[in-house]
């Protein structure tokens, strides 16, 4: 990939030393937009902890509730890998990011209003624990800030198979 920085030459001096005015602002966003930077670190951190609290609770359903056991087993994993594939700055990962941790907000709080609809103790309303209060912050954070790093990433430079007019 090339990206082409047009400027303003203001001077040159007698050792042909350039004064440059201000460097094209498009071309220098796009490049900038590659670079993941701190709002990027915070979501994987957040992903990871969310994925970690997942796993501590896989433990607190077995052996009696096989089916949230693996749902959180698979959903800690994903929430785990996600920083890695962040890496590669494709907006289907954003997007799976925010879709899977909004998911998992969304079960948590049907959870903790009416209940599951499936499972050993399904329609069941669960208590509030420290635990998944974390993992739900932590989520929330994750959402929030792959929606910030979808809205800074043209498209171009985000995904070259996506369509120029995608947000």
């Amino acid at each position: 990939m090339s990206t082409t920085i047009s400027v303003e030459v203001l001077e040159t001096d007698e050792s042909r030393n350039v004064t440059v005015a201000q460097a094209g602002t498009e071309p220098l966003a796009a490049v900038a937009a590659t670079t993941l930077g701190p709002v990027a670190a915070i979501a994987a951190v957040a992903s990871v902890a969310a994925g970690l609290a997942h796993y501590a609770a896989t433990g607190l359903h077995l052996p009696d509730e096989l089916i949230e056991a693996i749902l959180f087993t698979l959903l800690g994993g994903a929430q785990i890998v996600w920083p890695t594939l962040l890496r590669n700055g494709r907006r289907w990962v954003l997007v799976a990011g925010i879709v899977i941790n909004a998911l998992t907000v969304i079960g948590w709080a049907v959870s903790r209003t009416v209940g599951l609809p499936f499972g050993d103790d399904a329609g069941t309303v669960e208590p509030v624990g420290l635990l998944d209060v974390g993992s739900v912050l932590a989520e929330l954070v994750v959402v929030t800030a792959a929606v910030v790093l979808l809205r800074r990433r043209p498209p171009s430079m985000a995904d070259p198979a996506a369509p120029a007019d995608m947000p």
